[in-house]
C-alpha cells in the first residue's frame, strides 16, 4: 500500500510518454490526472483506521500503533507520490544517455544503462560460484536467529495504564429511576475531590444492540476515568464505602 501511489503515478507518466508527449508534459499531465482518484482511494482506507487512533483501554493499546502507522504512512505516500515522484522522474530521465564529463567526473544514467542490473547479475554469479560458502553462511545464520528470538523481549499483551473503572450498582430496592439518578448524583458529588471524569447509565436504556445487558430501574452502571492509574484503588475503596 505504501508504494501503490508511486506505481500509479509512474505508470501514468510512462503512458503519456508513450503517446508522444514531452517529458515535462508527461510528468505534468500524468500526475495531475491521478491526484483526485488517489486521494479518494487513500481517504477510503484511512477512514477505517482514523477512529482507532482515539480508542482507549485495551483496544486502544492494541490498535493505536497500527492505526497511526497506516494513517500517517498512506498520507506520506500520497504526498510523496504527487509532489516528489514527478520531480525525481524528470531529473532521472533528463540525464542524457551519452556520458558527459564535467570537472573530470563521469556521470551516467544508472537506469538507462542498466548499471543496477549489472551489479545484481554479478551478485547472483558470486553466490552461485561459491555455493558451499553461501550455504554455510545461511546455516550459520539459523542459530543466530534462534539466539536473537530468545533474547528479544516479548510480551503477550502491551503494557496498559489502567486509569478507568466501571461499577455496576444494584440498590437492592424497588426504587424509581429518579431516585436512582439522585443517588448516583450524590455519589458523583462525593467523589468531586478525586477529580475523576464520570458518567452513568441509570435504569433501562433500551439499546437495540445491547439487550443482553439491559439494566433494571434499580440498577446503574457508573464509568470513571482518573488521571493517574495509582488513584484507581482509592477510587474503588471510596465508591465501595459510600455505597455500603
Amino acid at each position: 500500500m505504501m508504494i501503490d501511489n508511486a506505481i500509479i503515478v509512474t505508470e501514468n507518466i510512462v503512458q503519456y510518454r508513450s503517446l508522444g508527449y514531452s517529458l515535462d508534459e508527461s510528468c505534468d499531465k500524468g500526475t495531475t490526472e491521478v491526484i483526485t482518484p488517489m486521494l479518494s482511494s487513500t481517504l477510503t482506507t484511512i477512514a477505517v483506521f482514523i477512529p482507532l487512533v482515539f480508542l482507549s483501554g485495551i483496544a486502544g493499546a492494541i490498535f493505536n500503533d497500527q492505526a497511526f502507522a497506516v494513517t500517517v504512512g498512506l498520507l506520506v505516500s500520497y504526498i510523496t507520490g504527487i509532489i516528489l515522484l514527478p520531480v525525481l522522474y524528470k531529473l532521472v530521465y533528463s540525464i542524457p544517455q551519452a556520458k558527459k564529463k564535467w570537472i573530470n567526473f563521469t556521470f551516467t544514467n544508472p537506469i538507462r544503462e542498466h548499471t543496477l542490473d549489472k551489479y545484481y547479475d554479478k551478485g547472483i554469479d558470486l553466490i552461485f560460484s561459491h555455493k558451499k560458502t553461501s550455504l554455510l553462511g545461511v546455516l550459520l545464520c539459523i542459530p543466530v536467529c534462534f539466539f536473537l528470538f530468545y533474547r528479544v523481549p516479548k510480551s503477550r499483551m502491551p503494557e496498559i495504564d489502567q486509569n478507568e473503572l466501571i461499577a455496576l450498582v444494584e440498590w437492592n430496592e424497588n426504587i424509581h429511576p429518579e431516585e436512582n439518578r439522585h443517588r448516583v448524583n450524590q455519589l458523583f458529588q462525593h467523589l468531586d475531590y478525586l477529580k475523576a471524569q464520570h458518567t452513568a447509565y441509570v435504569g433501562i436504556q433500551q439499546f437495540l444492540l445491547n439487550r443482553d445487558r439491559e439494566l433494571s430501574s434499580s440498577e446503574a452502571e457508573l464509568y470513571f476515568k482518573i488521571e493517574s492509574p495509582s488513584g484507581i484503588p482509592e477510587l474503588q475503596d471510596v465508591i465501595t464505602q459510600w455505597i455500603t
